[in-house]
């Protein structure tokens, strides 16, 4: 069985193996039916391009965080120095 991808007048096919209980995706290709080599490769590499974008903009985001609670400690204990410098105890709760 093939899927057109986009309409259904479109070149790419997503090539798939429908079973009773799961489907299997095969290939993404045009109408040469499975002539990369090997067969498959096509949809394994844009399925790693696609994991890869998704790790990186993770390791971005939790960057951001440490980012931003480092900065958050880094107020909080200016606070601190700036209140015991001044003779008042901050509180500890």
């Amino acid at each position: 069985m093939h899927l057109h991808l986009g309409s259904q007048s479109s070149n790419e096919l997503l090539f798939l193996l429908q079973f009773d209980d799961h489907v299997t995706f095969l290939e993404i290709n045009d109408h040469r039916h499975f002539q990369t080599d090997p067969p498959g490769t096509l949809l394994v590499r844009l399925h790693q391009a696609k994991v890869a974008a998704f790790h990186a903009e993770l390791a971005e985001q939790q960057e951001e965080i440490a980012d931003r609670l480092r900065h958050e400690a880094a107020e909080k204990r200016a606070a601190r120095v700036k209140a015991v410098k001044a003779g008042i105890k901050p509180r500890t709760s």
